[in-house]
């Protein structure tokens, strides 16, 4: 018995719709996923999607199945101009993996402008990731002011409408300090220098006139 027109229609439509659909679902874009292990030498981590894949089994039934580990994911880091700001991914960290449309197998190993290596395209051996991607479990408490702070928030560098406010327990400073300006001190906040409190200090050899003091005590 053969089809009629709309029946042979409808049956190349949903061969044409199910062959692109399981073509699109070899095509990765992004994933948020977890960290694992972070290599400092190469500023890389391994990662593993927190979005489960589906595969159908010989039944024909749809399973979730994690997505194999992602290695050697170099990390985007905030920086340019011969500057930076840098840190070390923690394992169980939150971040979102973006797979190049092409490979950069070469382009990591060397740097500049590369041929491809292989010629894949949107696969999940071209990872690359950005840290601090948070689920609701995950998120901390945020303001107005630009912070860089510890989760915890024990230490805080905040900066909002002209006031840089740091709070550490201490404060170590390497090199010379220019200040301009006027210095406060609050009670109970003192200055150290070499191990001598600014607040409490004393001279040595102090004369009258135009002499030079000794050393503090």
């Amino acid at each position: 018995m053969s089809l009629g027109r709309n029946e042979r229609s409808t049956g190349t439509v949903e061969a044409f719709v199910s062959g692109f659909e399981a073509l699109r679902s070899t095509i990765w874009t992004s994933l948020p996923c977890i960290i694992q292990s972070f290599n400092e030498s190469n500023m890389t981590v391994n990662c593993v999607p927190a979005i489960q894949g589906v595969v159908t089994d010989i039944n024909g039934v749809d399973q979730s199945v994690t997505l194999p580990t992602l290695l050697d994911c170099p990390v985007v880091f905030s920086g340019g101009g011969g500057f930076g700001m840098y840190f070390r991914p923690s394992v169980g960290d939150e971040a979102i993996v973006l797979f190049s449309a092409r490979c950069i197998d070469a382009w990591w190993q060397s740097g500049g402008i590369q041929q491809q290596a292989e010629l894949r395209m949107h696969d999940l051996s071209d990872g690359m990731v950005i840290v601090g991607l948070r689920s609701i479990p995950r998120v901390i408490p945020i303001n107005s002011a630009l912070e860089i702070k510890d989760d915890a928030g024990n230490t805080i560098i905040s900066m909002d409408d002209g006031l840089i406010k740091i709070k550490a327990t201490n404060i170590e400073i390497e090199g010379d300090v220019l200040v301009k300006g006027n210095i406060e001190q609050e009670v109970g906040y003192g200055l150290i220098s070499n191990g001598v409190p600014y607040a409490t200090h004393r001279h040595t050899g102090v004369d009258a006139g135009g002499d030079i003091s000794g050393e503090i005590v």
